[in-house]
């Protein structure tokens, strides 16, 4: 036996002593299944249910999810049953009306991947917190005001919690002091998709004749523009390494002046068609912006690229890092808490938060 299929061994042995010997039968949330992060938190989780459980798995999502061509390509979509729900998000009738919409006695577990647990869920219930970005960089000044209790309400109420990182649990702790919260809480990280895991011998190839990218990259992967994202933060970091290159006037400074900032995802959709603005102004050119992009474009960018950025303020996870990161891609990122958890050697945290 090789060190690979000794390895894959252990760990599939390892994850089997955590499925249960018997078939729970689940309803997960996945109204937010196309939503950023908590979408791949919620595609990959049901992906790993299907493969390694025997799990009788049951999904809400809106009708208009339901009947799209995207989801009913999902090859786990045969394994599952499927109820269309189209409560709003982060609404009152989610909050007071959702568990009186289904009969949960059929099922004996109910999972949310986000922080509002429905009332008159009388079933044992999970709920997945990834962070509390809401919290300390609120769109609006008053999302704190409604999303503060709602997660209290979830802590005291769920049978069990789970969050992505370590920091987010320490948050947690520190600003929600909710009783035996410790023997709730378990840090489980999110998982890397498979696809991520396949190695490229030819992104360079790939990525000349997709993008007509043949210079040396930054990359950074944007899945919304929140403002904690630090999407303008970067591009200022990035204006000001093009002006001290050109202070150089060395080498150093032509291979700086080659560099290119990639940027892809589906928050940065909208902007797509700016990118050809972008290099007309000679502050911001060499700025290419891709918007979303399929899974082989994104794994052939990881496996070009000189590095990934991550320029952002705040984070539950991270999950381009580890994506990155299985393509030998360094990751260059401020000192986020629940990154710092992911880095390796070859990875470069800033000392703080500035712009320099």
């Amino acid at each position: 036996m090789d060190t690979n299929t000794a390895y894959q061994s252990s760990g599939e042995d390892e994850l089997k002593s955590y499925i249960p010997d018997f078939n729970y039968r689940i309803l997960l949330d996945a109204r937010k299944i196309w939503d950023g992060g908590i979408g791949v938190y919620t595609r990959n989780l049901i992906s790993g249910l299907t493969e390694y459980t025997d799990a009788d798995l049951t999904i809400l999502v809106p009708k208009k999810i339901a009947q799209d061509k995207k989801f009913q390509s999902y090859p786990w979509l045969n394994k599952v049953k499927v109820i269309e729900n189209n409560t709003k998000l982060y609404s009152a009738d989610e909050i007071f009306k959702l568990g009186k919409l289904i009969t949960l006695k059929q099922y004996d577990l109910f999972h949310t991947p986000h922080y509002i647990l429905p009332f008159g869920i009388k079933i044992p219930s999970v709920v997945t917190v990834h962070d509390l970005i809401h919290v300390r960089y609120p769109e609006k000044f008053y999302y704190p005001f409604f999303a503060v209790p709602l997660i209290v309400s979830a802590l005291k109420r769920a049978t069990k919690i789970l969050t992505v990182s370590q920091a987010t649990f320490d948050e947690l702790k520190k600003i929600y002091p909710v009783p035996n919260i410790d023997k709730k809480v378990s840090v489980v990280p999110n998982a890397i998709d498979p696809t991520f895991l396949t190695q490229c011998n030819s992104s360079a190839e790939y990525l000349a004749n997709k993008f007509h990218l043949n210079a040396p990259f930054f990359l950074s992967v944007f899945s919304t523009l929140k403002p904690h994202k630090g999407m303008n933060d970067l591009l200022k970091a990035f204006i000001s390494l093009k002006e001290k290159a050109n202070s150089f006037g060395n080498s150093n400074s032509k291979v700086c002046n080659d560099f290119k900032l990639v940027l892809v995802g589906q928050g940065i959709e909208s902007m797509a068609n700016m990118s050809h603005l972008l290099n007309k102004v000679e502050k911001v050119k060499d700025v290419l912006i891709l918007g979303k992009v399929n899974d082989e474009d994104l794994l052939n960018l990881y496996a070009g690229a000189s590095a990934l950025v991550v320029p952002s303020l705040a984070e539950g996870f991270g999950l381009p890092v580890i994506e990155a990161q299985a393509q030998g891609t360094p990751v260059v990122t401020r000192p986020i808490p629940s990154v710092l958890e992911m880095l390796s050697k070859h990875d470069i945290a800033c000392n703080d938060f500035s712009l320099d």
